[in-house]
């Protein structure tokens, strides 16, 4: 289990990353490190996506169909989380959208972090969390 001092520090490290200005991040990234984070900021903006037409959704979309091939991993995930994060620390390293770290929350993980290159994946994480009435 965590202990409360470990959550601690690990809450004051945090900190310490928010502190860093969005340009100071950005000029440390190089060209192909860029060119990720603006693919997945174009990939996970909501109000893009609810606004795409139709043809445009399957052009850039069309590949999520295929995505119920990886249903079994990730049920065996929610419930391996489900069954062994409670009172833990919990890191989802490249986050997406967060689902994995509002899982772990929400089965009572000590602390749930979610880290991800895209600035727009972890604002939908963070509003997702707060529709749920989880901690930022």
């Amino acid at each position: 289990m965590a202990t409360k001092n470990e959550i601690e520090t690990l809450r004051m490290e945090l900190k310490k990353l928010e502190s860093i200005t969005n340009e100071q991040w950005l000029a440390g990234l190089n060209p192909r490190k860029r060119a990720e984070l603006d693919f997945h900021n174009k990939d996970r903006d909501r109000k893009r996506v609810a606004e795409i037409g139709k043809d445009d959704f399957e052009k850039y979309y069309g590949n999520k169909k295929y995505y119920t091939t990886v249903e079994r991993s990730t049920g065996y995930t929610v419930d391996w989380i489900r069954k062994h994060a409670a009172g833990k620390i919990f890191l989802d390293y490249a986050c997406g959208n967060g689902q994995y770290a509002i899982k772990a929350a929400q089965a009572g993980a000590a602390l749930a972090i979610g880290i991800d290159i895209s600035d727009e994946s972890i604002r939908n994480a963070r509003a997702d969390a707060a529709a749920l009435g989880l901690q930022n």
